[in-house]
């Protein structure tokens, strides 16, 4: 994948393109700047074969001359400050082990009327269950994180200056990132739903909401499915059905707000495309 004639705008798309197939737009710390008329591109990867990994990525766009690379791993270097750290909760697992989560007498009560009567097992699948939904809810964080980011570093009066290919690859990055961030957000509800089947009524963000507020909303998401499987169910969170009602109800705008908050990001690109 070289990099075609274009301003260096044009290769910080291609750049940060190569950087998201190589799935490392989603919390990863790594710094892509513009400055002076190059790129410069820095970060401090988990292990010596991640590192080759997107140097070699970068490497196929064939921008040495306007295109600084600075990667190194933790055992290389100590992280530069200035980078970003990892998204808040990366290394968070559900408390069961530690003296159970809010969630666990409602899973209790779902599985006994399934037909589980071991303990051990019931444990065994509240565990694995509460696994499942924080990590959804994590992932669903990182995928409106790098949504929010591209939208902060790429806004409309700057996409008529990129020539056509990076506009398209600006629309594949944000049509992925808010596909997996649908599927994630529907999967965490389709597992939610048969333990508890009530909801609140939330409505859906209007289309001036859906941009500002979007990440936070996620946030929100994120924060209740803690509190219900990964927080201490004595902290004062309230009772599991009130939280999943909740939960659940801001599960169903926010997967409704998606694809507004889609079109919107995309018609943009779209329409500057047919005004060149």
């Amino acid at each position: 994948m070289g990099f075609p004639t274009g301003t260096v705008a044009d290769l910080e798309v291609h750049v940060r393109y190569v950087l998201h197939l190589a799935g490392a737009c989603r919390g990863e710390p790594i710094m892509v700047e513009r400055s002076r008329g190059r790129i410069r591109v820095q970060g401090v990867l988990g292990s010596a074969p991640r590192k080759a990994e997107i140097a070699q990525a970068l490497a196929a766009l064939d921008a040495s001359g306007v295109m600084v690379v600075d990667l190194s791993t933790a055992d290389e270097t100590e992280a530069d400050a200035a980078l970003p750290a990892p998204a808040a909760g990366a290394e968070a697992t559900p408390m069961l082990a530690r003296g159970g989560i809010l969630a666990e007498e409602a899973m209790a009560r779902y599985l006994q009327a399934q037909g589980s009567r071991d303990p051990n097992r019931i444990r065994e699948e509240i565990t694995a269950f509460a696994n499942r939904a924080f990590g959804l809810s994590q992932t669903a964080v990182l995928e409106a994180g790098a949504l929010k980011h591209l939208a902060e570093t790429w806004r409309p009066e700057q996409w008529s200056g990129l020539q056509p290919a990076s506009r398209w690859l600006l629309e594949l990055m944000f049509r992925d990132h808010s596909l997996a961030l649908g599927m994630n957000l529907e999967e965490l509800q389709q597992l939610l739903e048969p333990v508890f089947p009530s909801g609140s009524s939330v409505p859906a963000p209007s289309a001036e909401q859906a941009g500002s507020e979007f990440f936070e909303q996620i946030r929100g998401i994120h924060q209740l499915v803690a509190a219900l499987f990964a927080g201490d169910p004595n902290s004062g969170s309230g009772d599991a059905t009130t939280a999943a009602a909740g939960l659940l109800g801001r599960l169903r705008a926010t997967t409704q707000g998606l694809p507004e908050l889609q079109s919107r990001i995309t018609a943009g690109l779209l329409d500057t495309s047919a005004r060149r």
